[in-house]
């Protein structure tokens, strides 16, 4: 009897261990990067030399109708090397000036999790080539013919399905 009460009491444990059937699920979101003081054209970033260069803010957005998705804690880097995270929205950072004081390029790299209602736990990781030009003239004007956009959205699928 003492045998069956302890399997009794272990089973509601064991019925909320058990998982879904879709959490191998991977999220399919949008990631939304706005930038400061510089332009987007044709997928390249464009900032002028001398200017403060930053990411103003990242938006993760399910890219399903209906669903729901966000991002934690993003952390950054250039060039490899970790220069911060941040924890509160709208996950901003600004460089040190010394990185474009010289024209060239370098890349920015975020990493985070992303939640997506319905799917697994993922991590985004996204690079961007930041190009610093001298003037404002360098900057290219876009193929398209649109004006140059202050930020892109980077469509982040964690699975081909």
């Amino acid at each position: 009897m003492k045998k069956f009460l302890l399997a009794l009491m272990a089973l509601p444990l064991m019925m909320s261990l058990a998982s879904c059937h879709d959490d191998d699920e991977l999220p399919d979101v949008n990631i939304n990067v706005t930038y400061k003081n510089a332009v987007v054209v044709d997928h390249q970033v464009y900032v002028v030399q001398g200017q403060e260069f930053g990411i103003e803010s990242i938006v993760t957005t399910a890219a399903q109708e209906g669903k729901n998705a966000t991002n934690g804690a993003v952390s950054y880097w250039l060039n490899g090397i970790p220069v911060g995270t941040t924890d509160v929205q709208p996950f901003a950072i600004t460089l040190a000036p010394e990185w474009t004081q010289e024209t060239g390029s370098f890349y920015i790299e975020f990493v985070m999790p992303v939640y997506e209602e319905g799917c697994a736990l993922a991590t985004a990781y996204a690079r961007v080539k930041v190009n610093v030009v001298a003037s404002a003239d360098d900057i290219p004007s876009p193929s398209d013919g649109e004006a140059p956009a202050t930020g892109q959205t980077l469509d982040h699928k964690f699975n081909d399905k």
